[in-house]
């Protein structure tokens, strides 16, 4: 039998990075046009990368508000510097294990290579799809990265901490794992959606990955 493969979400469920992109947004458009946006305004346009944000909240000038909320981005990435604790550990188990792992993330590819970077983790995924200025096509990187790795999608969890992510992980076919650990996490919302399985605690995920084996 096949062992299990994983794709992970990288916002909120490797790191806690939602607050870092919402603050760049905010600072980058109140720079350029002298009007802030509210958290709620930001978090509207989530599921585009941050290229179509800034597209649909400054379109004369997003070019300019682009740049800068990248600038803001790298140099605020202190806000949040590494992984969740113990992200990397199961990582590390997953990668000895053998077992498969990609990322798909909504964010683009600047800032996701940014944060990778950061972050460490490169080097675990085999696959890297970021997202779309016109809005979320994860079901369609998933399925990408099923047909390079000629998997049944029945064998494949999608781990992600939003409430879209469910739904694109069943768009696609595969095993919705919802994680509500980030603290930009909606249990209640998650819990709607009816994944296969929702954790609070990284430490609970990873006795639930090594029991998978």
């Amino acid at each position: 039998m096949n062992k299990p493969a994983y794709i992970f979400d990288l916002d909120g469920t490797l790191g806690d990075t939602l607050p870092l992109c919402i603050f760049a947004l905010q600072e980058a458009l109140e720079k350029v046009s002298g009007q802030r946006p509210s958290k709620e305004e930001v978090m509207g346009y989530f599921g585009y990368t941050e290229e179509g944000i800034t597209k649909n909240l400054l379109p004369e000038d997003w070019r300019e508000y682009y740049d800068k909320y990248l600038d803001i981005y790298v140099q605020n990435h202190e806000m949040c510097p590494m992984p969740f604790d113990g992200i990397i550990e199961i990582l590390d188990y997953l990668k000895d294990n053998g077992n498969k792992m990609a990322l798909v993330t909504g964010k683009g590819y600047d800032t996701a290579q940014i944060t990778l970077d950061k972050f460490g983790i490169k080097h675990y995924f085999q696959h890297i799809e970021t997202g779309s200025p016109k809005g979320s096509i994860k079901p369609e990187c998933i399925q990408k990265i099923l047909v390079s790795w000629d998997l049944e999608s029945k064998n494949v969890y999608y781990i992600g901490d939003s409430h879209t992510d469910i739904i694109d992980s069943k768009k696609a076919g595969v095993i919705p794992i919802a994680v509500s650990w980030a603290s930009t996490a909606n249990h209640q919302k998650l819990l709607e959606q009816k994944p296969h399985l929702i954790f609070t605690k990284i430490s609970d995920f990873k006795n639930w990955v090594e029991a998978e084996g």
